[in-house]
Order: structure tokens, then C-alpha cells, then sequence
């Protein structure tokens, strides 16, 4: 079952979410799905703490700009795997 629901989420979620296929695990009660984020593009030279700010805001913009969708996966989901 474990492989049918990492199937089901990797041809559900949009590629463009993840640099890579997610990374699903499921304990029976929970399903938890990890994208990795494509990198951003930054100047050479941009400090290690210019690009850790930037990573954290690109991971917000994701997660308030695919909010609604994520949801809606989610709850199809749920309907799929009770």
C-alpha cells in the first residue's frame, strides 16, 4: 500500500512543486509528503545568509501560493486511501 500511495502522490502533485519525486511516508493515520524545491538562482558571491533568506522565502511563497491546491490533494487523499 505504502508504494500505491507514493505512486498516487507523485502523479497527483504538479511537477513543477518539486525538484524531484516527493518524498511520501505514511504511519496509517497520516500521510506526509515532502517536495524538495527546484534551488534559487542567486548572484555568485551572495553570502550563506543571503541564500538561506532567500530559501525561506521561496519555501513561503510555496506554501502560501499552493495552499488551495494542497489542500484539495489532500482531501481527495483522504476520500482515496480512508
Amino acid at each position: 500500500m505504502a508504494e500505491d500511495i507514493g505512486a498516487w502522490f507523485a502523479g497527483k502533485l504538479p511537477a513543477a512543486w518539486s525538484a524531484g519525486p516527493p518524498d511520501v511516508n505514511s504511519d496509517g493515520d497520516e500521510i506526509l509528503v515532502v517536495v524538495t524545491l527546484p534551488d534559487v538562482e542567486l548572484a555568485s558571491g551572495t553570502s550563506d545568509e543571503g541564500r538561506a533568506a532567500a530559501r525561506s522565502a521561496r519555501i513561503d511563497r510555496f506554501r502560501e501560493e499552493t495552499r488551495d491546491e494542497r489542500v484539495r490533494i489532500a482531501r481527495e487523499a483522504e476520500r482515496h486511501f480512508r
